[in-house]
């Protein structure tokens, strides 16, 4: 049974710190240039030139273990816990953090609405018969009027409505929330 190189690499403590601080230095360098560093083509390419200043190591083991850190972090993140997902997560978690924490990917909703908690139905039956990303009445995409930002006017509306929907929402909650402690005291 053969197996892959990096199954033999031990990685230390303070290789897993000194990879990630070299990972973070290059995301500030390419911020700096405005440039999104996970989108670069050679980015594992060029921490590995970064890293190999200090620790000699294959640009396979370095970006199997880059990989593998922002997987289990983003598994971090999704649970809300910091155990559980390996030693260098647990010891590196804010590292981690000021890598990858503003991606997206790993990026965790302070807030959110449960479908179950929202008994909003459309008034028009025949709207029913579309889905949610599509209305009968809604202009195609030649013939929508865009607004001074540059956005169509309809998914202008649409985030409104949204917000709306939210905002009386999270009125609801703190006012329920406000009437538990008032019962409560």
């Amino acid at each position: 049974m053969s197996r892959k190189g990096t199954d033999f690499f031990k990685w230390t403590d303070s290789e897993v710190e000194l990879l990630l601080r070299v990972t973070q230095e290059y995301k500030v360098a390419k911020a700096s240039e405005n440039v999104d560093w996970e989108t670069c083509q050679n980015k594992y390419g060029e921490i590995l030139d970064r890293f190999k200043e200090q620790y000699p190591v294959t640009k396979l083991t370095l970006t199997t273990k880059l990989k593998a850190i922002r997987l289990k972090y983003r598994h971090a993140v999704d649970s809300g816990k910091r155990s559980g997902h390996g030693r260098v997560v647990l010891l590196y978690f804010e590292l981690c953090e000021q890598i990858w924490g503003g991606s997206p990917a790993v990026t965790t909703i302070n807030c959110g609405i449960e479908t179950r908690d929202i008994n909003i139905r459309s008034s028009t039956p025949s709207d029913e018969s579309y889905p949610p990303s599509v209305s009968r009445d809604s202009p195609s995409p030649a013939t929508a009027s865009v607004d001074s930002d540059g956005m169509p006017t309809e998914t202008q509306n649409r985030r409104d409505r949204l917000n709306a929907t939210l905002s009386s929402y999270r009125q609801m909650k703190d006012s329920s929330l406000h009437l538990h402690r008032k019962i409560l005291s």
